[in-house]
């Protein structure tokens, strides 16, 4: 640990934000953690933040943090993950092949419709408090669903369930783009999509996503900030008359693999240990979209266009 202060050590962190969790992680400001959700601010607010018994500067986040960073100067950032130095992976669940229509080719439906999202939305409905505190989930998925039901719930070409459903993975072969937004921490929409071969939307402002500081994502997904969320539908539309849709759905077909884990089709194992390896040599991970290929900063390539056995 002495040698290099800890820049050696490297742990992998299951829980929802990172380094906010455990305070001690900012004494070991050196390791590199591999976690799921990319918060790249702290922020920490009440929840529920009540606006009737207090001004409301407190319940956003980027006041808090600005308020943190004049009184403490830089040694009161402490990002819940640090952009280029820790890494976000995707979670392991939800790998069944038979669902994706990468492996299954009875999913390979036409892509009729705009845009799709089913989970939850308000998950305090029909609870006694969700009329009487109606801001109680505003920590929740920071508010991108809820926002997206309420504008676009009956927009045409909107597919929107506001509960799981049995199935999930059929409806996300079956639309154009797949809102990626969190829950209360990290979640596995940005996961399912790129798995299913939807394009993920991702609407989670200061939240890095998986694999989003090492792939060229404006290659095959797509981030849209909050404030241009009540123009979602001429956004997407403009996507698809142009072709970039196409282009990146077309692109989706490579890199699935590297958000999977488990063999035989998975390589997110192998994109992680090329991620440490490119910067244990100061060079930056290359993705080849059109070989499906990886290069880690030396001469050898990673080949993840076909499924190899294990």
């Amino acid at each position: 640990w002495e040698r290099k202060e800890g820049a050696d050590h490297i742990f992998t962190v299951p829980h929802d934000f990172g380094r906010c969790d455990w305070g001690k992680w900012w004494e070991m400001g050196k390791v590199i953690l591999i976690h799921h959700f990319g918060k790249v601010y702290e922020g920490s607010i009440d929840n529920p933040c009540d606006p009737l018994k207090k001004w409301s500067d407190s319940c956003d986040p980027w006041f808090v943090e600005a308020q943190k960073l004049q009184a403490e100067g830089i040694s009161g950032h402490r990002p819940c993950h640090i952009m280029r130095h820790d890494i976000v992976v995707p979670p392991t669940p939800w790998e069944h092949p038979e669902r994706t229509r990468f492996v299954n080719p009875d999913l390979r439906h036409a892509r009729k419709d705009l845009i799709f999202f089913a989970g939850p939305v308000n998950i305090h409905h029909g609870q006694d408090h969700n009329y009487d505190e109606p801001w109680s989930d505003n920590l929740y998925s920071f508010g991108a669903r809820q926002s997206f039901a309420r504008m676009f719930r009956n927009y045409p070409g909107v597919r929107m369930f506001e509960q799981h459903i049995s199935n999930y993975a059929d409806q996300l072969s079956k639309v154009k783009f797949c809102i990626a937004a969190a829950g209360w921490g990290w979640g596995g929409r940005m996961k399912a999509a790129v798995t299913h071969g939807c394009i993920p939307l991702i609407i989670q402002d200061g939240i890095k996503v998986e694999w989003e500081d090492e792939l060229p994502m404006f290659d095959f997904a797509i981030r849209l900030p909050g404030m241009y969320l009540h123009r979602l539908p001429e956004i997407l539309h403009k996507y698809v008359r142009t072709g970039h849709a196409a282009r990146l759905q077309k692109n989706l077909k490579c890199v699935w693999r590297l958000y999977w884990w488990t063999r035989p089709h998975g390589r997110a194992f192998e994109m992680t240990m090329c991620t440490l390896k490119s910067r244990l040599l100061g060079v930056k991970l290359q993705l080849d979209l059109n070989t499906c290929t990886l290069r880690c900063g030396d001469d050898k390539v990673v080949d993840f266009s076909k499924m190899h056995s294990v």
